[in-house]
């Protein structure tokens, strides 16, 4: 199913009003009847966000910024207050271009009549909301922040290391299908109309101690910095095996060996994400795309490379193995493999990492 699939599988078993909300995400007291409260505030409301930590445009202290995350006992405190100040009418409900995933309360009655989020282009996960918000305005629905709200997020934990790849090919859809939407975005950060409800909640939150985000320690020494052998040369190794493909545009042995082993992989890939995933630097095609077990790094303008050079994506993702066209000159990897006729894709992943369930039965 993918992450977007198992969304649309419990959408379409919920009979009302659907809520997205993150594994990563805490809340407090009865924020969802808060929620709910602001989605229906008016009869065109497709869906509705709170304020959050780590909410993109709903994001306090600062509009687009993450801040740390809170516990529980600084939610309760904050969360507390941004309804408080609601209900004296100093905030109120306020239209978003779209709304966040990682809390998003959707109506019933608006999904009905557009569908469910997009697993077929998206169906990686991330801009899936957007996606979905932009089609419910294109129908003449709004969305709103629901401003007596705050849902805490940590960011980043449903896909990890992976979410700038997800991020980066989602969006090229997104700008094929919105060609104003990432316009509209940067003019809603820069123009900030939160901003004057913003610095009222921070007001309260400062005079209340419960402004968590402030540095109590400012006039503290640093600590000593830490031993050269106490630093990480890198990023610790992903669960994920990251194996790079580099393909010529006109190799259609390549590609077609790429994706038997995508799919090879996808087949064998019983529960949860598979412990194996090809990074395609530069090219790649819808079909490796839809296996569910490629990215692409997109390519740079007039160029086959990717916007990120070899040497540190083989760093980042702890990335050894490159399979290559034949004629595609390469270097730099521990291992090169080239996609011939003679490379044997079930063969090659059952030699190289027997240890794997991938292995051929």
């Amino acid at each position: 199913l993918g992450f977007i699939g198992a969304c649309n599988r419990g959408i379409a078993m919920v009979p009302g009003d659907v809520l997205l909300l993150n594994a990563d995400a805490l809340v407090h007291g009865n924020w969802l009847d808060r929620l709910s409260a602001a989605l229906y505030s008016a009869g065109d409301i497709a869906s509705v966000t709170p304020w959050s930590n780590n909410g993109e445009i709903s994001s306090l202290p600062d509009i687009g910024v993450a801040a740390p995350a809170l516990d529980e006992a600084q939610l309760a405190r904050v969360d507390g207050i941004v309804a408080a100040v609601r209900d004296a009418g100093l905030t109120a409900e306020h239209e978003l271009p779209t709304c966040c995933g990682f809390a998003m309360l959707m109506r019933r009655r608006v999904i009905d009549e557009i569908g469910g989020l997009d697993d077929v282009d998206l169906r990686r996960g991330y801009n899936e909301e957007v996606d979905w918000c932009l089609r419910a305005r294109r129908a003449g629905y709004r969305h709103l922040l629901a401003s007596g709200v705050f849902v805490a997020h940590s960011g980043t934990a449903s896909f990890g290391d992976e979410k700038i790849l997800r991020v980066v090919q989602n969006k090229a859809v997104l700008a094929a299908r919105y060609p104003d939407h990432e316009m509209e975005y940067a003019r809603f950060l820069s123009d900030d109309p939160l901003a004057a409800m913003r610095q009222v909640i921070l007001e309260r939150l400062c005079r209340e101690g419960a402004d968590w985000y402030a540095d109590r320690d400012e006039d503290a020494s640093l600590p000593d910095a830490p031993e050269k052998s106490d630093v990480p040369e890198s990023v610790p190794p992903s669960a994920v095996r990251w194996i790079a493909v580099r393909l010529e545009a006109d190799d259609a042995v390549g590609y077609g060996k790429t994706l038997q082993l995508a799919r090879l992989i996808a087949s064998r890939s019983t529960e949860g994400e598979p412990p194996f995933a090809l990074l395609c630097l530069g090219l790649g095609t819808e079909a490796l795309w839809r296996s569910s077990v490629v990215n692409v790094l997109p390519p740079e303008p007039d160029a086959p490379k990717c916007v990120i050079p070899d040497s540190l994506l083989s760093t980042l993702l702890h990335c050894t193995t490159v399979l290559a066209s034949p004629s595609c000159p390469i270097s730099g990897w521990e291992e090169i493999v080239r996609l011939d006729d003679r490379f044997d894709p079930a063969a090659w992943l059952a030699a190289r990492h027997p240890e794997s369930s991938l292995s051929p039965a």
